[in-house]
């Protein structure tokens, strides 16, 4: 949660920043029309919002399904476990796509001297942090275990 706060509070300083260089870098003309850095900084204030915002739901699916896995074997908490896991699965699986989209933003960024190379460089670790914790992370399997009826006692150990 903290990091949320700080990338968005860091998507909101990039525009702070552009406001403040009127949205054109140093060897910009004001001449320069779309896909100038105006364009380029909101696009990839968009991009870093976006990973930070599907990180932040991926693991409050995944909070939501440990809390319901377990402890196991209430079959209600087994299917609303089963929802929030399927319901993470589809963000885990646009994580690459939209850190491919925010790295490309990034690199025209770099190229056209829009931002300064400290401001790109936090955004840029906030943001890939976010997007690397929820590529490489894994929901605990779910262990399905079959209720045993309450006259069964558990078999005895020879003597």
């Amino acid at each position: 949660m903290k990091r949320t706060v700080m990338a968005l509070a860091l998507v909101g300083l990039i525009a702070i920043l552009l406001a403040v260089r009127g949205g054109i870098g140093p060897a910009k003309s004001a001449a320069t029309t779309g896909g100038g850095c105006g364009q380029i900084a909101a696009n990839l204030s968009n991009f870093a919002a976006t990973v930070a915002a599907d990180a932040n739901t991926y693991f409050t699916h995944r909070t939501n399904f440990i809390g319901k896995a377990y402890p196991s074997g209430v079959a209600s908490n087994l299917v609303t476990a089963k929802t929030e896991k399927s319901q993470a699965d589809p963000i885990k699986a646009n994580m690459p796509k939209n850190l491919e989209n925010f790295r490309a933003t990034l690199a025209a960024a770099r190229s056209q001297g829009c931002l300064s190379s400290s401001a790109l460089r936090d955004i840029e670790e906030t943001t890939v942090h976010f997007a690397r914790r929820v590529n490489f992370d894994q929901f605990p399997p779910l262990e399905e275990t079959e209720e045993v009826a309450s006259d069964e006692s558990p078999p005895r150990m020879p003597r």
